[in-house]
């Protein structure tokens, strides 16, 4: 992903992939996606703190629980997304319940 992540940093060491995303609106961010295990502390750790000193948006999953912070238009882009997929959900739920 870039030259500043750590060796230790590899996904099949931390059971997570961490990359670079864009926003709808193309707002440009890191993301962390665990992979086969919940993200740890040590991981999630690193990650914000780098985020923090390189000003950069992040977005990560613990659990399947959905996380982010950054600039306002970053968090405005990505709550917009959020509660869009809700409302989406939300109604293919109520479809599926209609057809029972």
């Amino acid at each position: 992903m870039d030259e500043n992540i750590p060796e230790w940093m590899k996904p099949s060491e931390v059971n997570a992939i961490i990359d670079y995303n864009k926003t709808k609106d193309g707002i440009p961010y890191v993301r962390v996606n665990e992979a086969g295990e919940v993200l740890s502390s040590r991981v999630l750790t690193w990650v914000i703190q780098f985020c923090l000193s390189n000003n950069l948006n992040v977005y990560w999953t613990v659990n399947g629980g959905y996380n982010w912070f950054g600039t306002p238009e970053f968090v405005a882009s990505i709550e917009a997304d959020t509660i869009n997929k809700s409302a989406h959900q939300e109604a293919n739920l109520r479809h599926q319940a209609s057809e029972e």
